[in-house]
């Protein structure tokens, strides 16, 4: 499966079912834009930590919420 060809409501929906993490979606969305990038010159700065940082702090925020 490819993350990066999911829906929005598709990847939120295997987010939700834990099918995918969201550090998991993250690092696509990534690796598709350091793929793309050079192409097609559309960001000034990816924060690449920052965002997996990020992704993993909303991971531990949902884990909380459960408890």
């Amino acid at each position: 499966m490819n993350i990066m060809s999911l829906t929005a409501v598709e990847l939120g929906k295997k987010i939700k079912a834990k099918e995918i993490s969201v550090e998991e979606a993250v690092t696509a969305a990534l690796d598709a834009i350091e793929k793309k990038e050079k192409l097609v010159n559309s960001f000034v700065t990816v924060d690449r930590e920052g965002a997996l940082k990020r992704a993993k702090g909303s991971t531990k925020n949902r884990l909380m919420t459960a408890l």
